[in-house]
Order: structure tokens, then C-alpha cells, then sequence
């Protein structure tokens, strides 16, 4: 029997020494800031040579939260909203662009105990 095994594409990811520790500062810094947003995400970058694929470099997003039009959550309720600041990830991919030319956005990374009720 086949079951497909024999013909599936087999991928090779080579992961950079600094992504991790750059991950781990990330996931850090998200405990100081000042919007506690309940989600670490960000961007890989790499590039993809056939079935290699080379993650190089990341950078985190910058998240935003909007509470009520009164400025106050309910309690009990989280009526906040998380998004992605746009603007900052657009720049951020130009500026990473500019300094290495091969590198593309490869993914995303995201942490959070909370993720299915953000997502």
C-alpha cells in the first residue's frame, strides 16, 4: 500500500542561532510593556532554496489594545480588542528589505495562553 508517504515533499528548516535567544526576549519584554497585551507575536523572515527552508532573522510585532469608549474594562469581561499595528509592520519589513535584499517574510510566531479566545 501507499499512502502517499513515497511522494510527499520532505522539507529541511534550518533554524539561526540567534532566534531563539531574540524569541526569549521577546516573550521577556512582553511582561514590561506597558499595554500587557495576553499575546507574543511576531515575524519570521528567511528564505526558501527548494525544500530548504532558512530562518535567519525575526523581529516582534508591535500589538495595540483598544479597551471601551469609556476607557474602562468591564468587570469580569475583557472588552478589549488586540491588533496588529499595520504601519509598523510595513516599515519594519521595508527596513529589514533594505538591509538584506534575499530575506522574505517566512511567518509568524505566536505565544499566548489565551490564543483561542484572541484569535
Amino acid at each position: 500500500m501507499n499512502f502517499g508517504m513515497a511522494t510527499a515533499k520532505q522539507n529541511h528548516c534550518i533554524i539561526h542561532p540567534q532566534i531563539m535567544p531574540n524569541l526569549l526576549d521577546h516573550a521577556i519584554r512582553k511582561e514590561l510593556d506597558a499595554n500587557h497585551a495576553p499575546v507574543v507575536i511576531g515575524v519570521l523572515l528567511g528564505r526558501v532554496d527548494g525544500k530548504i527552508i532558512e530562518i535567519s532573522n525575526c523581529f516582534p510585532m508591535s500589538l495595540k489594545s483598544d479597551k471601551d469608549q469609556d476607557g474602562k474594562k468591564s468587570e469580569g469581561q475583557s472588552n478589549s480588542v488586540t491588533y496588529i499595528d499595520k504601519e509598523y509592520l510595513k516599515k519594519m519589513i521595508k527596513f529589514h528589505k533594505s538591509i538584506n535584499k534575499t530575506e522574505a517574510v517566512l511567518g509568524v510566531y505566536i505565544s499566548s495562553t489565551q490564543l483561542d479566545t484572541i484569535a
